[in-house]
């Protein structure tokens, strides 16, 4: 759609990045400004409002004039919806499977690697058929189908009591307490940075492609393979979580973050063959999405269930933060320089620096467990010192 959106409105990539800037911005940050709402009404009700205001949103840019009207409802309004239906799903996973979400809480992501398979094409047949306008409807169509979903949600038997407990409790989507924690700070930042870098592929491979001579069709091919292998990454993620249980994730996110450094090296070095373009986007994304499908489990590990809420939503900031400013500087780099090149070495210098950070992260994480066993040992010792005296 971005590449469409350049041509129809005769935008600048600066002023067409911030659709899809906004838009991801508030999916993923708009959680916690709208929390309040998801601790008052519950997690099925919020559903409900987040899918309905996004469709309202996404039927609303089928009939804008410019690209500031697009903005407005695709960006702000579809945008604030789906926040707070992402946010209220990874609050539902963590309740339902209180003992160890770590495996469902990676699962969830492959949700959205199973879009990144089929949206892409699918808009080549609507915009063909339909313009970009009827495009809009048809997305605004496929948002309505989780619906039924968060019905269910709502329809939980618990779904009441756990209204009345939030009611009376404190906010926990909005403790700033987890910023006292040098640990989970790092590892935001670190989100942050690579949701800024790891995902430039993702956002303006077709429109490089264009500027390489190939079709907007052929990048659309490359969007979908790459969706596949981001599928098999989060499923592989998945059977990590399920295999390692004694191994932190954190620990991941070190080789990780060096496959991707290899592979922005290697998207850069084959921009002009296809084939070879193709497998070095795949790479690229099954590497990203297994970084983002464990993003969750490192933020449980770290957090632990009572902060896991508040700790998963500004994580969720970070997320979205990144994912705006990767689209704004990435369409402003293309304008100034003509190129996505710096875009890239400053991705590759990202990943690395990632890499050593999340080095230090597993250290700290692994020593934080071996204090908390020690603790826990001691704790036994005494009161098995105290009955023996008795």
């Amino acid at each position: 759609m971005f590449a469409e959106l350049l041509t129809v409105f005769n935008s600048s990539r600066f002023e067409a990045s911030f659709v899809q800037g906004i838009y991801f911005c508030m999916t993923f940050s708009g959680g916690i400004l709208w929390g309040w709402i998801i601790q008052k009404l519950g997690t099925g009700p919020s559903t409900i409002f987040g899918i309905l205001l996004s469709t309202v949103g996404l039927i609303g840019c089928s009939f804008a004039i410019n690209m500031a009207e697009i903005i407005a409802f695709a960006g702000l309004v579809s945008g604030i919806g789906m926040s707070v239906c992402y946010l209220s799903t990874f609050i539902s996973v963590s309740e339902a499977f209180k003992k160890d979400p770590r495996l469902y809480l990676t699962a969830l992501t492959l949700g959205a690697s199973f879009g990144h398979v089929a949206v892409p094409m699918i808009f080549e047949i609507v915009i063909a058929k339909f313009f970009w306008s009827g495009a809009f409807v048809i997305l605004a169509g496929f948002v309505l189908q989780c619906l039924p979903f968060a019905i269910i949600l709502y329809a939980r038997s618990d779904s009441l009591s756990d209204v009345k407990q939030g009611a009376s409790s404190t906010p926990v989507v909005c403790d700033t307490n987890i910023f006292k924690d040098f640990t989970l700070c790092s590892i935001m930042f670190n989100v942050l940075l690579m949701f800024m870098t790891g995902n430039i592929e993702g956002l303006f491979i077709v429109d490089q492609m264009i500027d390489n001579n190939f079709t907007r069709s052929e990048g659309s091919i490359v969007i979908s393979v790459t969706g596949v292998a981001a599928v098999l990454g989060r499923a592989l993620a998945s059977l990590i979580v399920f295999k390692c249980k004694k191994w932190p994730m954190m620990n991941h996110f070190i080789y990780l973050c060096l496959i991707l450094a290899a592979a922005h090296t290697l998207v850069l070095r084959f921009i002009d063959s296809f084939k070879l373009l193709m497998l070095a986007c795949v790479l690229r994304g099954a590497a990203f999405s297994m970084f983002n499908a464990l993003t969750p489990t490192v933020v449980y590990e770290a957090s632990g269930y009572e902060k896991y809420p508040a700790a998963m939503a500004f994580a969720n900031v970070s997320i979205g933060l990144g994912d705006f400013l990767s689209c704004v500087l990435g369409g402003t780099a293309r304008d100034v320089f003509g190129n996505y090149n710096m875009v890239y070495y400053v991705s590759i210098g990202t990943a690395v620096y990632v890499t050593m950070s999340s080095m230090i992260n597993a250290y700290l994480i692994r020593r934080n467990n071996e204090r908390k066993n020690c603790e826990l040992i001691n704790d036994v010792n005494s009161k098995l010192g105290y009955d023996t005296l008795k």
